[in-house]
């Protein structure tokens, strides 16, 4: 009987990335953050605009080596200092979105799910969707 040769190992082919792969222009960020771990890094003071933008700009410059927070990450981070469900939460949300171009901050959409998606997955889940 022959023995086999294991596929997995010699099919493996390592790769590892060298700045040669790297465009010597490139400055983007290493990552864009859109859900950050822990607690923010910057206290929110109250809820005027001027604080607002003052606490968002901070938070975004507190980003470490070249990560960068997104509007995602910010308003992510308003619920350290307001409940969910109040009027603070809303606005805060809100305005951190509004300034979001003066920031320099970028906005990751959700993804678009079309619609023969969305019926497939209620269906399956034995959901009708005129209960909806």
């Amino acid at each position: 009987m022959v023995k086999r040769k294991s596929k997995s190992k010699s099919r493996i082919k390592k790769f590892t990335v060298t700045k040669s792969h790297v465009s010597s222009g490139f400055s983007g960020p290493a990552s864009l953050i859109s859900t950050p771990a822990g607690r923010c890094p910057i206290d929110l003071e109250g809820t005027s605009d001027q604080e607002i933008f003052d606490w968002a700009k901070a938070v975004k410059a507190s980003a470490k080596g070249n990560d960068e927070y997104t509007v995602n990450a910010i308003q992510y981070w308003v619920r350290d200092f307001y409940s969910p469900t109040s009027e603070e939460w809303k606005l805060v949300r809100s305005k951190v979105y509004e300034y979001r171009d003066k920031l320099g901050l970028k906005w990751l959409e959700m993804p678009k799910v079309s619609q023969e998606a969305l019926d497939r997955f209620n269906r399956d889940r034995g959901i009708n969707p005129k209960d909806i």
